[in-house]
């Protein structure tokens, strides 16, 4: 199995988080006695690091293992092999089972679902004031705190004492935002935030997420499906297919030169507002395979429109071919990929 390098070494001090060889798999059992049989390999080997300040976006079909990847560094999945390490006052600390607890306020969550995240029998600066307390923190700091992260992400005092139901789903969002605030983070996962929002409102959220950025000097790993949306708030984009990161680039190189034909793939499926424009978008044959049972070498070889024999024997690793972009591709040089001549939707 081959190893996926992480792009930024350790010994960087301005990287704050580092994966290498991450996986997460689930194991399936069957027969009477439920042995172990087989595994669904949620995430593969990944690798990758995000240095402070920067946005890194985790784009790929559903089901690829993107938000299994973001739980599992954060461990409400416990990783099943892999080095995570964190950034901790300059030092490189082991994410693991012991040092979570330690970790934890430094490194926080912002789920998919605005509905199904936040506690309905609990009120708003409950809510928030949630991990404040879990930490220590006095109850006239508390408050104050509260107040300061309602206006920090849209919302007032007037909103304190109110129940999730009595808010729309931008504003649910804007609330879970807050709470992963609370306690200062430097590492913020942002697991699909806008997914389930009206477009309008995604526009609000993603801008509200830049200016707590800019305001606060957080760090986000952004997963998502939407690459327009992952364009405009990311500095890099890692692709990842079946469990596997298969390209690294900066996002404007990512658009404009792809490596890898599954980005190029996504990149052409991406709607376009100016309805005159003539673009072809390239289907992909078959449907994906499962991650129970990977496909031989390269794991997008039954679906690529490049495939030759090389592609189903050997397992292409994720080579440095230009400063800082990383392909896992045999025919990565070789290749002349349309680029995506995209308008941003934000």
């Amino acid at each position: 199995m081959n190893e996926q390098k992480i792009i930024t070494s350790l010994d960087d001090n301005n990287v704050l988080l580092s994966v290498s060889g991450l996986k997460k798999y689930y194991p399936i059992t069957g027969g009477l006695f439920k042995t172990h049989v087989n595994d669904v390999k949620a995430v593969d080997g990944i690798s990758f690091a995000i240095k402070k300040g920067e946005t890194l976006g985790l784009v790929g079909e559903s089901g690829c293992g993107k938000s299994t990847a973001g739980r599992t560094i954060l461990h409400l999945n416990k990783p099943t092999a892999g080095d995570i390490k964190f950034n901790l006052d300059g030092q490189m600390v082991d994410v693991n089972q012991r040092s979570i607890k330690r970790l934890r306020r430094h490194m926080q969550i912002v789920f998919q679902d605005p509905y199904s995240s936040l506690d309905p029998r609990m009120r708003v600066d409950e809510i928030i004031e949630e991990p404040l307390k879990a930490y220590g923190m006095k109850k006239d700091e508390r408050k104050k705190r509260v107040a300061e992260l309602l206006e920090a992400v849209g919302l007032g005092k007037s909103h304190m004492k109110r129940f999730p139901h009595e808010f729309s789903g931008g504003q649910r969002q804007r609330i879970g935002i807050a709470r992963a605030l609370a306690l200062k983070p430097s590492l913020v996962i942002c697991d699909e935030p806008v997914s389930a929002l009206d477009v309008s409102v995604q526009a609000q959220v993603i801008n509200l997420l830049k200016d707590l950025q800019d305001q606060f000097g957080l760090t986000y790993l952004f997963i998502a499906h939407d690459l327009s949306v992952v364009q405009y708030v990311s500095d890099r984009i890692a692709v990842m297919y079946l469990g596997k990161i298969v390209e690294i680039a900066s996002s404007a190189e990512l658009f404009l030169e792809p490596k890898h034909p599954y980005t190029e793939a996504l990149l052409s499926a991406i709607p376009l507002p100016a309805v005159d424009y003539d673009r072809e978008q390239i289907i992909l044959e078959g449907d994906v395979p499962s991650p129970a049972n990977p496909p031989s070498g390269c794991h997008f070889h039954t679906r690529c429109p490049y495939r030759q024999e090389i592609c189903s024997q050997k397992e292409p690793s994720l080579q440095n071919i230009n400063d800082g972009h990383q392909v896992a591709c045999h025919f990565a040089r070789e290749l002349s990929l349309a680029a995506a001549p995209v308008i941003s939707a934000i």
